[in-house]
């Protein structure tokens, strides 16, 4: 009876080696790897009488390019086929020294959006160019993995694990972590952002409308809430308006009265004042507002009686000073003047000073000179020196 002999395939491997005229798409040492898995998958007969079949088969899976060149290089076309690989990887495979090769393998860092994964991989691959013994492959592997992976959370997580713990026990680790830090922020709450309060005025009607209702009385002639306008207490009685020469007293006719009502000395319910705690405001009363030339910060409602002291240094001087956002000049007092700052030369000023009763207020000149509050400098800031 006559022997049969196997199956064997005749079509070439696929990708071709080297279809055209550039650089192989894929390396000599990878190719051939993937062309001898293919035989043994296809059930390629490994006995010596195939041997010549095998070759051949070789030389037809190279592409029109990849046997150009193996028949220059080749005397014999029908060599076998460890001669045919050992050719081909003498021509492609470039040969570099160990100490290069283990150059490159540890300046081998992760690259930003390589997974763990890519990485690991691809340090095997370089490390087994590198010549290590066998018994410390994987642990170069681990150690450049530590030593160079791209997350510090990773790293230090690593470092926490005894070193007699296997590669894959590491890999696996760092490839937990790794998801847990993409996932995690997909399962946070959802970040409160703080929204700006917006702040409403009120107008004198407001403010008379609303005392009407409270049913609080306050004297009209100075603002103040702890008497009415006919007490023999209020500061305005008998006192003479700066702007209209009219007398504040007990026994104003009606028309004076709507007089005052509509005049500039009417004193609303509510002060300003510089705020004491930021946290009280929005983002928006953070910015600077200019009032003339001092700079002030955010500023809220008072009543009225308290003053607002800030403390600014004035020439490099700590001084307390009483903040009035109504006033149009700063007036710093004569003992203050004498005492820190006799060194700067008086100018004549330029505003004639008059009080809240109309009465002039004696003014000894006009100096400037830097101020400091907070962090904010004005380097030329012009006082008024009172009596």
């Amino acid at each position: 009876m006559a022997e049969t002999r196997p199956f064997v395939a005749t079509q070439p491997f696929k990708p071709a080696f080297l279809a055209s005229a550039n650089q192989p798409p894929v390396p000599w040492e990878r190719w051939i790897t993937m062309f001898e898995d293919w035989l043994l998958a296809i059930g390629f007969p490994t006995g010596d009488e195939y041997g010549a079949r095998k070759a051949a088969l070789l030389r037809a899976s190279l592409g029109t390019e990849g046997y150009r060149i193996y028949a220059s290089l080749a005397t014999d076309l029908r060599e076998t086929y460890a001669a045919a690989t050992t050719r081909m990887e003498d021509h492609f495979v470039q040969k570099s020294s160990t100490v290069f090769q283990r150059a490159q393998f540890t300046r081998r860092q992760q690259r930003a959006g390589e997974t763990i994964s890519q990485y690991v991989a691809a340090l095997r691959e370089m490390a087994a160019k590198c010549e290590f013994p066998a018994d410390q492959l994987t642990e170069r592997v681990r150690d450049q993995l530590i030593a160079w992976c791209y997350s510090d959370r990773i790293r230090k997580r690593l470092l926490q694990e005894p070193a007699t713990k296997a590669l894959d026990e590491f890999v696996s680790l760092a490839v937990t972590m790794e998801r847990a830090m993409v996932e995690a922020p997909a399962l946070a709450p959802v970040e409160r952002k703080p929204v700006n309060r917006v702040k409403t005025t009120a107008t004198y009607r407001d403010q008379q409308q609303h005392e009407g209702r409270s049913k609080s009385k306050s004297c009209f002639n100075c603002g103040q809430t702890n008497h009415i306008a006919k007490c023999d207490i209020c500061p305005a009685r008998d006192k003479k308006c700066g702007s209209c020469n009219k007398t504040f007293c007990s026994s104003v006719s009606a028309g004076s009265r709507r007089h005052r009502s509509k005049s500039h000395h009417r004193r609303p319910a509510h002060t300003n004042k510089v705020s004491e705690s930021a946290d009280q405001f929005d983002d928006s009363d953070s910015e600077l507002t200019e009032v003339r030339s001092i700079y002030v910060n955010s500023v809220t409602a008072a009543q009225v009686g308290n003053s607002k002291r800030v403390n600014c240094f004035v020439d490099n001087v700590p001084l307390e000073l009483i903040v009035d956002t109504g006033a149009k000049v700063s007036i710093i007092s004569k003992t203050h003047y004498s005492k820190y700052l006799c060194d700067h030369k008086l100018s004549k000023p330029v505003l004639s000073l008059r009080n809240f009763d109309g009465k002039p207020i004696t003014c000894l000149g006009c100096i400037t000179v830097p101020v400091h509050l907070g962090d904010k400098l004005l380097p030329a800031f012009t006082f008024y020196d009172g009596c």
